[in-house]
């Protein structure tokens, strides 16, 4: 019983733990947040929202940090950042990106006929979320993991009570919603101003190599933006924001499917990482295994869940479910080749690997827009054919590094 106990102490104070536990929590919140509004708001205008708080702003703000938030870890992990003129290099960075930024926000009003309040919402929501990441990577390369997690996604929390109280006051439409979450994405950024004000800011120059870093690791996250992404901004002008409603509600309700593999990727990938001997057909088996129970789950509950949140309001088909469930699926199961890719290829395989998810994603994106008009279950079955050939591509990689097995 003792060493029940030590071991429990243990993982509790495990930093990776921690950090489990608070995105797990947050992404709880999240969750209820989209089912509240899913159930009150009119699915045209659920939809409008999702894309628009959900997709363009978390877009833009991964586009055009050009991977500064990753780089930032890498760089100043190892260093004193108080130490750096770091100032200097955040102006730079933001005197870089502000012009095209909102130059293709405004091609988004135009293109999807918005409104000006939501080119303001989209341009200063993704500066926020943008600005959000930025100190988020400075908290990391400090060690202060936790509260870099609680700072970058404690939004949905703020935004759970603005929600509340506008239910209470019968406040609920679009326009009321889209204010509240913007002003919770943007609440943070005076805390953020203040713990800034607070740091030093040295002397020692920045290095230049800290941007090409920045874009290498970029480069390698956009294409599997383009894979996950691409959907909800062609569904709302191909099938309306009716389908993409349905849509994002089936993405909140399969979420045990993404809980399950950043649990799975981060148990392995620090294994691994470690130099851990990791049984590729056991992970397999265990990937396999979580799968079906999962996919069982969701063919036996889905509607059932749909019913009971929605009360009718969202229907699926079986054959919609089964498409979201196998694309679930091979999201998990491509955790074996991504362990083994993170934490042992090489330059030469990240680029490899770059190189055939280009292709795999301009595929995809040519097959939407020719086959995107038939309806929902083809864009997920296009995901699910994406998904399959970066497992491929990612298992052939995998097996060009040293066996570990």
């Amino acid at each position: 019983m003792q060493n029940v106990k030590k071991v429990g102490k243990k993982v509790l104070k495990h930093k990776s733990f921690q950090n489990f536990v608070i995105m797990s929590s947050i992404a709880v919140v999240q969750a209820v947040n989209n089912i509240i509004l899913g159930r009150y708001l009119p699915k045209e205008q659920f939809g409008q929202y999702s894309f628009v708080f959900l997709n363009v702003i978390y877009t833009m703000s991964f586009l055009f940090l050009i991977g500064q938030n990753t780089a930032i870890v890498r760089y100043f992990s190892s260093k004193n950042i108080e130490e750096y003129d770091w100032g200097k290099y955040l102006k730079k960075l933001f005197a870089y990106i502000t012009i095209p930024l909102v130059i293709v926000t405004y091609v988004i009003m135009l293109y999807y006929d918005f409104d000006k309040s939501i080119f303001v919402y989209i341009l200063m929501g993704s500066m926020a979320d943008g600005c959000i990441k930025l100190f988020s990577a400075m908290l990391r390369a400090k060690g202060k993991l936790n509260t870099a997690i609680i700072i970058e996604r404690f939004h949905p929390v703020v935004f759970i009570l603005f929600v509340a109280c506008a239910i209470l006051y019968g406040k609920v439409n679009l326009s009321n919603i889209m204010l509240l979450k913007f002003i919770s994405l943007s609440a943070i950024i005076p805390i953020v101003i203040y713990l800034i004000l607070k740091w030093d800011n040295g002397q020692k120059h920045v290095d230049n190599i800290i941007f090409k870093d920045g874009i290498r690791l970029w480069e390698i996250g956009l294409t599997m933006m383009v894979i996950e992404r691409i959907n909800a901004f062609v569904i709302p002008k191909v099938l309306g924001y009716e389908e993409l409603a349905l849509y994002s509600i089936l993405i909140v309700i399969m979420q045990i499917y993404e809980l399950s593999r950043i649990s799975i990727f981060n148990v392995y990938c620090q294994k691994i990482s470690k130099g851990d001997k990791v049984n590729k057909k056991s992970l397999f088996l265990l990937l396999c295994g979580a799968s079906f129970i999962i996919s069982i789950f969701y063919l036996c509950f889905a509607n059932w869940i749909l019913q009971m949140l929605f009360d009718g309001k969202y229907v699926a088909s079986l054959g919609l479910i089964s498409l979201f469930c196998l694309l679930g699926s091979l999201k998990l199961m491509y955790v074996l080749p991504s362990c083994f890719l993170v934490a042992e290829s090489n330059g030469k395989e990240m680029k490899a690997f770059f190189r055939f998810n280009i292709i795999g994603s301009i595929g995809q994106v040519i097959a939407i827009m020719v086959l995107g008009q038939l309806g929902l279950w083809v864009f997920v079955t296009i995901g699910c054919f994406a998904f399959a050939y970066r497992c491929l591509i990612g298992a052939v990689l995998m097996n060009r590094v040293r066996e570990v097995a």
